[in-house]
């Protein structure tokens, strides 16, 4: 999906519109801060709430080269 969506630097709102549906329709929250990074959490599965929390970070941003 993330690829076949143009996704060059500082035009990337296509791209995190779709990000939101998929969350969404995994039921995954997802929000967007003030400068529009996109926040999405998921519960711990069951039988590990207690484990320590994963954090993953990446950019959605492409860079295009000639």
């Amino acid at each position: 999906m993330i690829c076949s969506i143009p996704h060059v630097s500082k035009k990337e709102q296509i791209l995190s519109m779709a990000i939101q549906t998929f969350a969404k329709e995994h039921g995954v929250e997802c929000c967007f801060d003030s400068v529009g990074n996109i926040i999405m959490r998921k519960p711990a599965s069951k039988g590990m709430e207690k484990r320590k929390t994963v954090v993953l970070q990446a950019h959605i941003d492409m860079v295009p080269q000639k």
